[in-house]
């Protein structure tokens, strides 16, 4: 790791020195006699005739005799381009001689090479990464350690690939760098007998090397360590030999294990007893068995297999290395989600995407570059240099080949996969029609359908999250063991995107309990697909396995996760107009009891003799809890009550009704209060849950006497405004009503006099907040009603109201309800 660490860093200092140094197209290569011969010629070098050729011996380098090294020097090394050196060589017999010339790099070499450079780079550190990975991660399994191999293999290979310069241009030497460099392309050659040896072990070991493991080994292993061997004494006593004899069979050997490797897979592929192994060994096949081909293809240049054959231009011999080192990289990625790291499908998705972009890309990029070289050509017959013509033609042709490509895209995605195009087709007008589908459930009905008949599945289960306990129910209405707090819930949250189950259940990624995974054998779940809309997750939809026993393809599984969030924003909008719907019913309804509990109250005061009566409530919802009344008998008496019930709202409200229709029901009994009042509570205690009460004030004026009997059923003690001065406050009575069956209750009696108050409230008067949530308090409303107590009941109630108002500033709702009643004797 460290030698190949420093030779990439090496190597980056060359490109670094190179990309601003003088260069030159033309290389040399020296023979075994020290014979120096153009390997290639480029006339563009020289500065006039007469040009060498391909083979040519070079005599001469300036006034030294021709050496490689002298080349280096002279022409190899950083320095600012235009350099000229006279080059005498041996051309057809006749000495001839030319001054050759460096140039500056163009630009679109030195992209070229800066890209090669950094894939290089990535290459190296990411099958590092995945060999220490794979190998720490399971060290005991043999496939993987076959794996981790592999992986250094390529690693220390991707060290020694061509480079379009001579070391000279790097900034600092590695001592013995010859030497070491072959030491890295000896364990690097054995790149295909590791990947043959992966493929026999992955994802079970071949019968083959479980009956024969030393067999196995020696036919792939032995061949190319004597070769190996071989090369080293080659390279001691015939330093050059190995170019001639060796590298053929070097590619021979490797290549054949590559093939080999790859005939295995397809073979492991076709026998996959499960579809998580059969998408295994297909990602395999695809991310790490097509780049391996191409690599192969890609060391015919590297061992000079062919050395006949007319050698490419440099730019696109650069051009074609990076596309084919591009490919490779997508090798270690495949590999690592086939070993461990669950998303098959959508890894081999990318990577099937990410494989024709890039030869897509290509194919324009080599289109646009001879469109653009033939249209120059022409350009400069027909117009004047610099004409703005180029530039319009130029961009027409990019921009229609761009189009032409999408629409070819589009034209094979037809006749290839036209399953996939009927399956984004129907799904779409599905979703174009919602609005005129009427409730959810024919919602989900009609999208089941769909997908069945789509995707040819044996079922297909929405799962929603429930109104209550962060549950998720099957259709809204059957119960599932899914949680919020469950690992899939989380895991769909956190990384909404498709899960397939059986990778689930054969990976760690998520690890669901027994009920869980239960309930997905059960439903014979094969694909959850996760349904987020505004960024909550909303539920999921299972969906079930094939009916022809095929596993999914990747295809559809983008197609499914691009339409999630519009079936998700489709329902959730359906469940909000739904809401909608039913709030604006129970509004109606809780308007409608509204208007019922206000008729339950007294609309207007009766005339009561002896007292002059004034009150208000005030509702904090629509409907309350609190209970006033003015009951007047026969024989001139006045029953007036004022009572609060525990909590608010429709509940409250109900058991308010029900008071208020036993007190008039048993009221005309004519019963002394205190069986009145034990009689209410045993009504509402047979009729209420144990945590509902209420607080209750009942009076009953005589003005025959000017006496009050009354019963404080705990409520807020009413207090008595004496006419002469001080105030009394009125506590006798028991319990609250509800508690207990069996309470029993005290008479309270209080004489009256002539412009006396009496002032009933519930706390909703009393505990009034202000900004600075402080209570209006029970002092303050004694003193304001002592204040005005010469007024008329009304006048004392307005002023006590107003009070409050000021009390609260600019805090508009109503925490509770309230109720205040004033009576004065008149």
């Amino acid at each position: 790791m460290t030698l190949g660490l420093l030779f990439m860093a090496r190597d980056t200092t060359r490109v670094f020195n190179w990309t601003s140094s003088g260069f030159t197209l033309c290389s040399i290569q020296q023979g075994r006699d020290s014979t120096v011969t153009f390997f290639s010629v480029e006339k563009a070098d020289f500065t006039a005739p007469p040009y060498p050729a391909r083979g040519d011996t070079i005599l001469m380098i300036g006034d030294s005799a021709a050496l490689e090294k002298r080349w280096v020097n002279a022409l190899e090394m950083p320095h600012v381009p235009g350099r000229e050196v006279l080059i005498t060589f041996l051309h057809k017999g006749q000495v001839e001689s030319s001054v050759i010339r460096t140039r500056a790099n163009s630009p679109v070499l030195v992209a070229t090479v800066v890209v090669m450079q950094v894939l290089r780079i990535l290459i190296f550190l990411v099958f590092l990464a995945l060999g220490f990975w794979a190998y720490l991660q399971r060290r005991d399994s043999a496939g993987v350690r076959a794996l981790a191999l592999y992986c250094f293999a390529m690693t220390t290979f991707t060290v020694t690939v061509f480079m379009p310069m001579y070391a000279a241009m790097a900034s600092f030497t590695i001592p013995g760098e010859g030497w070491l460099a072959g030491v890295l392309r000896t364990v690097g050659v054995f790149f295909g007998a590791y990947w043959f040896l992966l493929q026999l072990l992955f994802p079970r070991p071949a019968r083959l090397i479980v009956a024969h493991p030393w067999r196995t080994y020696g036919v792939i292993f032995v061949p190319l360590a004597i070769l190996t061997a071989f090369t080293w004494v080659l390279a001691f006593v015939y330093p050059m030999t190995q170019v001639l004899w060796t590298r053929p069979a070097f590619y021979a050997i490797v290549t054949s294990q590559a093939l080999a490797g790859l005939y295995v897979l397809r073979r492991n592929y076709r026998r996959a007893e499960s579809n998580v192994e059969k998408r295994q060994t297909r990602l395999v096949l695809i991310g790490s068995g097509v780049p391996l081909l191409v690599f192969v293809v890609y060391l015919l240049d590297f061992y000079r297999i062919i050395p006949g054959l007319p050698r490419l231009p440099l730019v696109w011999r650069m051009t074609i290395t990076d596309v084919i080192f591009a490919i490779v990289l997508l090798s270690p990625l495949s590999l690592a989600y086939a070993f461990g790291k669950y998303r098959l499908l959508e890894i081999e998705g990318k990577l099937r995407r990410g494989t024709r972009r890039i030869l897509l890309l290509t194919v324009l990029f080599a289109a646009v570059l001879g469109i653009a070289y033939v249209g120059n050509q022409l350009i400069h017959r027909h117009f004047s240099e610099g004409s703005p013509i180029a530039v319009v033609v130029l961009s027409v042709v990019v921009i229609g080949m761009f189009r032409l490509a999408e629409m070819g895209k589009h034209v094979l995605e037809k006749h290839l996969y036209p399953e996939r195009l009927r399956l984004r087709a129907m799904l779409h007008d599905f979703l174009q029609g919602t609005a005129a589908i009427a409730d959810k459930r024919a919602f989900w009905s009609q999208l089941e359908a769909r997908l069945e008949e789509g995707l040819t599945v044996d079922g297909v289960y929405p799962v929603l999250r429930g109104s209550t306990n962060g549950s998720f129910l099957l259709r809204e209405t059957g119960p599932t063991p899914f949680h919020i707090d469950s690992s899939l819930v989380k895991q769909l949250i956190g990384d909404p995107r498709p899960l397939m189950v059986d990778e689930i259940l054969s990976g760690s990624r998520v690890s669901l309990d027994v009920h869980e995974a239960a309930w997905l054998m059960q439903h014979r779940v094969a694909l959850v697909l996760p349904l987020i809309t505004h960024g909550n997750l909303i539920g999921f939809i299972g969906l079930g396995h094939k009916t022809e026993q095929e596993d999914y393809a990747a295809e559809e599984l983008r197609i499914l996760d691009s339409l999630a969030p519009q079936v998700a924003l489709a329902s959730d909008n359906m469940r909000l107009i739904e809401e909608n719907i039913v709030k604006r019913r129970m509004e109606e309804e809780l308007q409608m009891a509204r208007r019922v509990q206000k008729g339950l109250l007294p609309k207007e005061l009766p005339p009561t003799l002896g007292l002059d009566l004034a009150v208000h409530t005030d509702f904090s919802l629509e409907v309350a809890g609190d209970y006033y009344d003015v009951i007047c008998f026969d024989d001139q008496r006045t029953l007036f009550a004022v009572g609060d019930v525990a909590g608010k709202g429709a509940g409250a409200a109900l058991l308010m009704s029900n008071l208020q229709a036993s007190l008039r029901a048993l009221a005309g009994a004519d019963l002394p209060l205190t069986q009145l009042i034990g009689r209410v509570n045993m009504l509402i205690y047979q009729n209420t849950e144990p945590e509902q009460f209420i607080t209750f004030f009942v009076g009953i004026f005589d003005p025959r006497d000017q006496t009050l009997r009354y019963v404080n059923a705990g409520h807020n003690p009413p207090f008595l405004i004496r006419a002469g001065g001080g105030i009394d406050y009125l506590t006798a009575g028991g319990l609250i009503l509800g508690a207990f069956d069996d309470s029993r209750y005290e008479l309270g009696t209080a004489r009256l006099a002539a412009d006396d108050v009496l002032v009933l409230y519930t706390d909703g008067i009393s505990e009034a907040m202000n900004a600075a949530e402080e209570e209006f308090g029970e002092e303050r409303l004694s003193t304001a009603a002592c204040a005005c107590a010469p007024g008329s009941a009304e006048q004392i109630l307005s002023e006590i109201l107003g009070q409050i108002v000021v009390h609260r500033g600019q805090q508009t709702y109503i925490e509770d309800d309230q109720t205040l009643l004033v009576a004065k004797v008149i």
